[in-house]
């Protein structure tokens, strides 16, 4: 995706929790699995009494919700992200429970000790970093001997390469939706992780998209136009074009392709 990893991109993109907002709601209402993308992720998690988190790129703190009260006694969780309107977020959410602290924080300068932490959290967050390698040799520094680094991500052929080639036949001229590789996917994640970690495991989460309101997708695009290149002048009557497709076969289904990788040191 077009500038998914400039800076002033990702600043406009989270500058508060709206675009996330929507698509987070939109995942919620559409998905096709009904154990959600989140509740899957958190069975990864190797959390016991007196485990120190980090979560890196926190966003809005779905992660968490429903959840804080069953964390084992002891565990200390700090949340978050490079954008400070989402730390906003999350700290009015959480801010009642003890054991989170809340942080801006840039995942390439990390500020803690090394050997700090005994889980390291970085979903959907590492294909917007400018610098992986930098970012990577710092959640192994922060961590322990014994710790666990998990990212989840996406995947060439889910959401986005549906997307770029879907916009393509209703606007030749769209280029940028898909323009190039996203840095960190699925297929990719384990060479790049293995650099760093000596452990690194895939796993995938089985899910499709089927949209039976035309609306929703169309404010789904929108809300990725501050990192995706495309113009709102662009997308002129592409709400006519989906609901064509909606109304020819009952509902859009759109591929999904994403999991997590799980690696220790």
């Amino acid at each position: 995706m077009a500038g998914m990893s400039k800076k002033e991109n990702v600043e406009n993109q989270y500058s508060d929790k709206q675009n996330l907002s929507v698509r987070l709601n939109f995942h919620k209402k559409y998905s096709t699995n009904p154990v959600s993308y989140q509740d899957w992720l958190f069975e990864f998690y190797p959390i016991f009494e007196g485990c120190r988190i980090l979560e890196l790129g926190c966003g809005t703190g779905v992660l968490w919700d429903g959840k804080i009260d069953k964390l084992p006694k002891g565990t200390s969780l700090i949340l978050s992200d490079y954008s400070q309107g989402m730390v906003d977020v999350v700290m009015e959410k959480f801010s009642s429970n003890k054991n989170i602290s809340f942080q801006q924080i840039d995942i390439q300068e990390i500020p803690f000790e090394a050997a700090y932490f005994d889980l390291v959290i970085a979903n959907s967050m590492l294909y917007h970093v400018p610098d992986i390698s930098k970012a990577l040799l710092e959640v192994q520094r922060v961590l322990k001997p014994s710790g666990t680094f998990i990212c989840a991500t996406t995947g060439e052929n889910g959401m986005n390469h549906w997307m770029h080639h879907t916009l393509k036949k209703f606007n030749p001229k769209i280029s940028a939706f898909y323009e190039g590789r996203i840095p960190f996917t699925m297929q990719n994640g384990s060479t790049i992780l293995e650099k760093y970690f000596d452990k690194v495991e895939d796993f995938q989460y089985d899910n499709a998209t089927k949209v039976t309101e035309t609306n929703d997708l169309i404010e789904y695009i929108r809300s990725t136009i501050s990192i995706s290149g495309i113009t709102e002048k662009q997308i002129e009557g592409l709400d006519q074009f989906f609901e064509e497709i909606r109304q020819s076969q009952g509902a859009i289904e759109i591929p999904v392709d994403a999991g997590t990788f799980v690696s220790k040191k």
